[in-house]
């Protein structure tokens, strides 16, 4: 059964909602405002996530901001936002944080089931296509399905599919004109900039989707644990304990790591596409990371460069302490 986590502070509406979507089949989860939506969030694991904006505690944008950036397993399920702002700029806002579709107040719940159905029928075939894609590609990567077996496979591959479903759904139509691309140069700070670039990078690929994957481990690799310094394990401490969105925004506000940028750098010969990701940190120890370990994992995070070098890049590799990264893709 398609389970549903309606988070509304008015307590009226929100019997409303779960009213008519339980009459629709669906199983629901309730939560009074971002905050319990988060733990509702974590322990109920729902398809879809129907949120309120204006609410006490944490609002919507905070609620979504906050599973976006500090719990993995449910950041990318399919997000709608209800509003009582009818106006476009609430809306683009609303766009703007990720949101998957947006429904002004008072409800029309007839419309508000049939977005409901056509998010879920996109999530699912968005699913399928990653999972085809990965499982196409690692059957030409017989080294990383053996690593991937003395893991789990199937719960890496999930957590792929859930890491990566948002990058694929905005790379999957590639721009015609960035084929042509001879060479590009971008730079970037924040981590939302590293994604927003990445996305756009990718066009110039022949297999963007695919491209899009390594493009934005290797981009956001380098802001968080190149210019602001954030190391292994400060990262697993701070996804576990909480603060991580903090952290990173603490960060780019304090010296030194606000004046650093991201330098990247895409060429294309007549056989290959060359990357070049440069950032202003100390560096890290990136021959730890280029293969699977079975010992990270259980750990939150860890594996998305290896999965960039298997899956995304024809080669990659760093140069000196590791703040200097080389991908290639054959053309």
């Amino acid at each position: 059964m398609t389970k549903i986590l309606v988070v509304e502070d008015e307590a009226g509406v929100r019997e409303d909602i779960v009213e008519v979507l339980e009459m629709e089949g669906f199983d629901i989860a309730e939560a009074c405002d971002g905050l319990e939506g988060i733990e509702k969030a974590i322990e109920f694991l729902p398809d879809l996530i129907i949120s309120d904006v204006s609410m006490p505690r944490l609002d919507g944008y905070g609620f979504f901001e906050k599973l976006h950036d500090e719990h993995p397993d449910v950041s990318t399920v399919p997000f709608l936002f209800l509003t009582a702002f009818a106006d476009k700029e609430a809306e683009l806002k609303g766009r703007a944080f990720g949101a998957s579709d947006y429904l002004t107040k008072p409800i029309d719940f007839e419309l508000l089931v049939a977005r409901i159905r056509g998010q879920l029928v996109t999530a699912t075939k968005v699913n399928r296509r990653i999972n085809d894609r990965l499982q196409s590609l690692l059957a030409k990567k017989p080294q990383t399905r053996e690593a991937l077996s003395e893991i789990d496979e199937e719960q890496v591959l999930d957590d792929l599919l859930q890491r990566y479903q948002a990058v694929i759904e905005n790379a999957s139509e590639p721009l015609s004109s960035l084929q042509n691309v001879q060479s590009v140069r971008f730079s970037f700070k924040t981590p939302t900039d590293a994604k927003n670039t990445a996305i756009v990078l990718s066009h110039a690929c022949p297999d963007s989707d695919v491209a899009a994957l390594g493009f934005v481990e290797l981009f956001v690799n380098a802001v968080e644990h190149g210019n602001l310094g954030l190391s292994y394990a400060d990262k697993s401490k701070l996804l576990e304990g909480g603060g991580w969105a903090e952290e990173i925004e603490s960060r780019l506000e304090s010296a030194p790591y606000n004046d650093r940028h991201v330098e990247v750098v895409l060429t294309r010969n007549k056989t290959e596409l060359r990357l070049e990701v440069i950032d202003q940190g100390e560096g890290f120890n990136w021959q730890n990371f280029l293969e699977l370990d079975p010992l990270r994992a259980g750990d939150l995070h860890g594996r998305g460069i290896a999965f960039a070098k298997a899956l995304s890049f024809t080669t990659l590799r760093y140069r000196g302490n590791g703040n200097h990264a080389i991908a290639t893709i054959e053309l």
